[in-house]
């Protein structure tokens, strides 16, 4: 018996063998991120000298033509343009980017420090005067229906089109959904609170404001803060 299994075992019994296949998954999933990000490193450097970049962050299944899309993973039918591990420090000079964009990513991040050094970081790549625009759930509206007991577009798409409806039933476990996404959701932002992060990270005339269908995902238009922020020139 490894050593790590023999303290496992004494400190949680029965449950050290599913703890050992649990940090053994992660383990994996850590080194297959890592690999990943590398490849996205070399592949990022190809990039640079050509016109200022946009980032889209976190794209999940949406691709953004004109933008450089970036996730740590392949969402059909996105694939991404490089594959990066957003915790760790973004390949790009300084003030090389034109726009950092993300949308239903930024609540991934955990809270606070990989938030704070998230946004230090499309601080450092953007260049003077360059925008970062940010959406991420809005809490109020699902708040506000749930506690009047009234219909909103987030309980109608959670119960009659979301797949996780199977073993989620009531209105306090889709908003829990809303909150937690079985630990996914790292924070849930209002826009006072995030807000308040922009302008500590250096962001300049933070401001709420409409959904762009040139920008944005038609199908998060009613359920998302948007906002935008700017570096200093």
């Amino acid at each position: 018996m490894s050593l790590l299994r023999r303290t496992l075992t004494g400190m949680l019994g029965a449950r050290a063998t599913d703890t050992l296949a649990a940090l053994r998954l992660q383990l994996r999933s850590e080194r297959s991120l890592h690999r990943l990000h590398r490849q996205g490193c070399a592949k990022a450097r190809t990039l640079l000298g050509s016109a200022p970049l946009r980032l889209h962050l976190g794209c999940g299944n949406v691709y953004k033509p004109g933008w450089v899309n970036i996730d740590a993973y392949s969402i059909p039918p996105c694939t991404p343009d490089l594959t990066l591990d957003l915790r760790q420090p973004m390949p790009f000079p300084d003030g090389t980017c034109a726009e950092v964009y993300s949308e239903h990513f930024f609540e991934h991040v955990p809270y606070p420090e990989g938030a704070e050094a998230n946004l230090r970081e499309s601080l450092r790549v953007l260049s003077p005067g360059g925008r970062l625009s940010i959406g991420v759930p809005d809490p109020i509206p699902v708040l506000t229906a749930f506690l009047a007991g009234t219909p909103s577009p987030y309980f109608d798409y959670f119960f009659n089109h979301f797949s996780v409806r199977r073993h989620l039933g009531t209105r306090m476990e889709a908003v829990n959904w809303l909150f937690r996404q079985g630990g996914e959701h790292q924070f849930i932002y209002d826009y006072p609170s995030l807000e308040k992060m922009l302008l500590a990270a250096g962001f300049e005339r933070v401001a709420r404001r409409e959904f762009d269908p040139a920008r944005d995902s038609e199908p998060r238009r009613h359920e998302t803060i948007y906002v935008d922020a700017y570096k200093p020139r």
